[in-house]
Protein backbone atom coordinates (compact mmCIF):
# COMPACT_ATOMS: atom_id res chain seq x y z
CA UNK A 1 0.00 0.00 0.00
CA UNK A 2 1.52 3.33 -1.05
CA UNK A 3 -0.36 5.76 1.16
CA UNK A 4 -3.11 5.94 3.77
CA UNK A 5 -4.53 3.15 5.91
CA UNK A 6 -6.74 0.15 5.27
CA UNK A 7 -8.44 -1.82 8.06
CA UNK A 8 -9.23 -5.45 7.21
CA UNK A 9 -11.14 -8.18 9.03
CA UNK A 10 -11.82 -10.45 6.04
CA UNK A 11 -10.24 -11.18 2.65
CA UNK A 12 -12.11 -12.94 -0.17
CA UNK A 13 -10.41 -14.59 -3.17
CA UNK A 14 -11.62 -16.72 -6.08
CA UNK A 15 -11.16 -20.43 -5.37
CA UNK A 16 -11.55 -21.62 -9.00
CA UNK A 17 -13.65 -24.60 -7.85
CA UNK A 18 -10.73 -26.13 -5.95
CA UNK A 19 -10.44 -26.96 -2.28
CA UNK A 20 -7.63 -25.24 -0.39
CA UNK A 21 -5.32 -27.36 1.77
CA UNK A 22 -4.25 -24.39 3.88
CA UNK A 23 -3.78 -20.66 3.85
CA UNK A 24 -1.16 -18.52 5.56
CA UNK A 25 -1.51 -14.79 6.20
CA UNK A 26 1.40 -12.52 7.19
CA UNK A 27 1.70 -8.81 7.87
CA UNK A 28 5.21 -7.43 8.11
CA UNK A 29 6.61 -10.97 8.34
CA UNK A 30 4.41 -11.81 11.35
CA UNK A 31 1.72 -14.49 11.14
CA UNK A 32 -1.88 -13.31 11.28
CA UNK A 33 -4.40 -15.85 12.62
CA UNK A 34 -7.20 -16.47 10.13
CA UNK A 35 -10.06 -18.93 9.69
CA UNK A 36 -10.37 -20.43 6.20
CA UNK A 37 -13.74 -21.10 4.57
CA UNK A 38 -14.84 -21.81 0.99
CA UNK A 39 -18.36 -20.92 -0.05
CA UNK A 40 -19.94 -20.31 -3.46
CA UNK A 41 -16.58 -20.42 -5.26
CA UNK A 42 -14.98 -17.88 -2.94
CA UNK A 43 -12.17 -18.50 -0.50
CA UNK A 44 -12.78 -16.43 2.63
CA UNK A 45 -10.13 -15.67 5.19
CA UNK A 46 -11.68 -14.27 8.35
CA UNK A 47 -8.93 -12.60 10.35
CA UNK A 48 -9.29 -13.45 14.05
CA UNK A 49 -8.33 -9.85 14.91
CA UNK A 50 -8.69 -6.95 12.46
CA UNK A 51 -5.43 -5.60 11.02
CA UNK A 52 -4.62 -2.11 9.80
CA UNK A 53 -2.33 -1.80 6.81
CA UNK A 54 -0.22 1.35 6.84
CA UNK A 55 1.59 3.00 3.95
CA UNK A 56 4.48 0.79 2.80
CA UNK A 57 3.13 -2.42 4.38
CA UNK A 58 2.05 -5.57 2.55
CA UNK A 59 -0.40 -8.27 3.56
CA UNK A 60 0.97 -11.55 2.22
CA UNK A 61 -1.40 -14.45 1.63
CA UNK A 62 -0.25 -17.88 0.54
CA UNK A 63 -2.85 -20.50 -0.39
CA UNK A 64 -2.16 -24.10 -1.33
CA UNK A 65 -4.95 -25.71 -3.35
CA UNK A 66 -5.72 -29.43 -3.46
Amino acid sequence: MKEGQLRLNEVMLGAEGKQPKYAEVKLGGMAVAALLNVKDGELRLALQSPVTLEAGQQLNIQVELA
